[in-house]
């Protein structure tokens, strides 16, 4: 279970930092015989793809955890937000929660949506926001007139240097909450101790200005 925000409200139950276990190309159990850092750095393939994995893994909540932790507390209804809404994976998502939890369900998503809760009732609602807001990717101009590409520096710290020991003790063990037989690799630690450089042509166009 990754770093996980709870809301309690005695009805509903809000876990933010949510992603689905098959995003990035996440296949299988892991193999024995050499360290999860290692394999799953081979199964990268490129750049974008480490740190992607290294982002998920790290700081965020597998659909799976996500229904767990629901199904312990059994709340009123359950939620998750900071997450990917995107049909071509809602319905993946979706049963992957159901492998633990059969209760209320809804997607916090899109963004701004508003949630209604009294002792009665809970509904959820669409927010009145502006159709364009005025967010833009970041901009990687500098790195590249510098460096020829973006570079991704190496973290100065790892979670362990700053959550609490209390904090890590009480992470859940991914065995209990991934069904059986299934085991994604993960990885949970920095596999370098270099920067990571992503060459110009690999740099999306939105992170360049003029686009």
């Amino acid at each position: 279970m990754r770093r996980v925000t709870l809301v309690g409200t005695g009805a509903l139950l809000l876990l933010a930092g949510f992603l689905a276990s098959h995003l990035l190309g996440r296949v299988g159990a892991s193999a024995p015989g050499s360290s999860r850092s290692a394999r799953a750095s081979r199964a990268c393939g490129h750049s974008w793809a480490f740190v992607g994995r290294y982002t998920i893994d790290t700081h965020h909540s597998p659909s799976y955890a996500v229904g767990y932790i629901f199904n312990q507390v059994k709340p009123r209804m359950a939620m998750t937000t900071h997450m990917p809404y995107d049909p071509y994976i809602n319905a993946e998502t979706i049963a992957e929660v159901r492998e633990h939890w059969k209760g209320p369900f809804h997607f916090g998503a899109p963004d701004m949506v508003v949630v209604n809760v009294t002792k009665d009732q809970i509904w959820v609602r669409d927010g009145v926001i502006p159709d364009y807001p005025n967010v833009r990717a970041p901009n990687a101009d500098a790195s590249i007139a510098q460096f020829g590409g973006l570079v991704v520096p190496v973290p100065i710290y790892q979670r362990e240097d700053l959550q609490a020991q209390s904090i890590r003790d009480a992470e859940i063990d991914p065995n209990v909450y991934y069904p059986e037989g299934y085991h994604p690799l993960l990885m949970q630690d920095w596999p370098t101790k270099k920067p990571l450089f992503i060459p110009e042509e690999k740099v999306p166009a939105s992170m360049k200005s003029g686009r």
